[in-house]
């Protein structure tokens, strides 16, 4: 005959199990910091000011290789470029300010997707891809 797990053993599994989820958690968002070049931008870029404009939140783009699915919150202003993301993936995301000198566009369409690509800070620049209307959206708010 089995006999039912203890109250205390129902606790530990449930305390592993949300320990491992954290640390697989923690690994990811790391690793598409690293991947997305978040991480190299935010050692010249990285900034603690708020953003005083409007902010355009949950947005969509990408970087390098990476999506970022709305979860990007961007703005603009006549200096540069703001970058935040939400909270839950802010961890290895520090907020970005990158200023116009830094920047170069281009446009540059994905499939059927029209778009603008920034090149954020100095050669060779990370890659940042964003629709059409948003791109327009940033360049009106710069202005």
């Amino acid at each position: 005959m089995e006999s039912e797990p203890s109250a205390l053993a129902i606790a530990l599994i449930i305390l592993a199990s949300l320990a491992g989820f954290s640390v697989i958690w923690i690994a990811v968002i790391w690793l598409l910091s690293v991947l997305s070049g978040w991480r190299a931008l935010a050692i010249n870029y990285g900034t603690t000011r708020e953003f005083a404009g409007q902010m355009l939140r949950l947005q969509s783009g990408q970087m390098r290789w990476v999506g970022i699915n709305r979860c990007l919150n961007i703005a603009a202003d006549r200096e540069g470029l703001y970058l935040s993301m939400l909270p839950i993936f802010a961890i290895f995301h520090a907020p970005l300010f990158v200023p116009w000198r830094d920047i170069t566009a281009t446009t540059k369409n994905k499939l059927i997707r029209k778009g603008t690509e920034f090149r954020l800070g100095r050669d060779p620049g990370v890659p940042l891809w964003l629709e059409s209307r948003l791109a327009e959206r940033l360049r009106q708010s710069s202005m």
